[in-house]
């Protein structure tokens, strides 16, 4: 394995080092030599940010799960560190091995807002890999691409390989297994025929297998197959019982302050009340509750190893009106004459469905 030897003295002289140093508490060490697929996740963000974005932490968790596989972080470097990188022929790496980016068999660039879409284009630059989807050869990484901004892929399409449509935790397992699949046959057809079978898997949209069209002013005016593998519509895939999703139960301590500096544990994904100001609203209309309540209350009121919501951490409570507790049903919580989120200390049963992130 490649290695990026990172000097530092003049690591010294960017701003906030730390950022790209890796060795954080509970960041997943494996030997390259000892897996089938290695995959590059990367933020197009600055460290503080792309360390507080819950999706990654997810990804991150699920790929590092399998023992055939690995996920490294990469976020976008700052630009007095990226002038250095440049200056010294600096390839971008990533924090864990600080392997060439390069190095990896898929790059997953999340793409999380439109403003970042510059900062992409920089990180697939700073690998080494060429920009345009079109000039990469069997030595580069296939570059793959979710998030929210994927909902309307049209504007990325020349510079990135497979776009993923929709919540991935499910279909990130195929895709390694594709991946795994095509490497052990010796990598038949070059990269064009792993990125043609993961053109197969529901949700993924390969753009080369598309033809678009335009209106004389530059509006979209229609999109259609020019292959018969390539699935239309692309359907978006959805986690129909998140009880099954694996949690990222042991977060990456970070090395600095972050935007969200804060655990954060997944209870359910959308909204009670239909409102779009969140992306998993917008994208699905279903509120979707962890009914396995028990396990993550246990660990966000402290259970040592996350073995459910025992008596001593429930809020339960022999004055509660309908005596719930926090574990029963649908419920996030049910505070009862104690603070949480918004709630109050006038001794009444409050339920509350995550107000502190309502």
């Amino acid at each position: 394995m490649n290695r990026v030897e990172i000097d530092p003295v003049w690591l010294m002289h960017v701003q906030k080092p730390a950022r790209y140093v890796g060795g954080e508490w509970n960041s997943v060490m494996k030997n390259h030599a000892d897996v089938d697929v290695k995959v590059a996740l990367a933020f197009p963000d600055v460290y503080e940010v792309g360390m507080s974005h819950l999706g990654l932490k997810i990804i991150y968790s699920v790929i590092n799960s399998r023992k055939d596989a690995l996920a490294e972080r990469v976020y976008t470097p700052w630009v007095d560190m990226e002038k250095m990188m440049r200056e010294r022929n600096i390839p971008l790496y990533a924090l864990e091995s600080k392997a060439p980016i390069k190095d990896f068999d898929v790059l997953g660039l999340t793409m999380p807002y439109e403003m970042c879409y510059t900062n992409i284009l920089n990180m697939i630059d700073l690998s080494g890999i060429p920009v345009l989807s079109k000039d990469r050869t069997d030595e580069d990484p296939i570059v793959v691409s979710g998030g929210p901004c994927v909902y309307n892929a049209e504007p990325m399409t020349d510079f990135i390989d497979v776009f993923f449509i929709g919540e991935s935790e499910e279909a990130i397992q195929e895709m390694v297994e594709v991946i795994k699949k095509w490497k052990a046959e010796n990598k038949p057809g070059g990269r064009w025929e792993a990125i043609h079978r993961l053109a197969e898997i529901k949700g993924c949209y390969v753009p080369s297998l598309y033809e678009t069209s335009y209106y004389e002013n530059g509006i979209f005016r229609a999109i259609k197959p020019i292959d018969p593998s390539a699935q239309f519509p692309v359907e978006k895939r959805v986690i129909k019982d998140v009880d099954h999703v694996i949690v990222d139960d042991k977060p990456i301590l970070p090395h600095i302050e972050i935007v969200h500096d804060r655990a954060v544990l997944e209870m359910f994904r959308g909204c009670s009340r239909g409102c779009r100001c969140k992306d998993d609203s917008s994208e699905d209309r279903r509120n979707k509750n962890r009914n396995s309540c028990k396990e993550s209350a246990g660990k966000k009121r402290g259970g040592k190893e996350g073995s459910g919501c025992k008596k001593s951490n429930c809020h339960k409570d022999e004055n509660c009106k309908d005596n719930t507790g926090c574990c029963k049903g649908k419920r996030i919580f049910t505070v009862c004459g104690k603070r949480t989120g918004y709630g109050n200390h006038q001794g009444k049963c409050e339920k509350s469905m995550g107000s502190r992130d309502r």
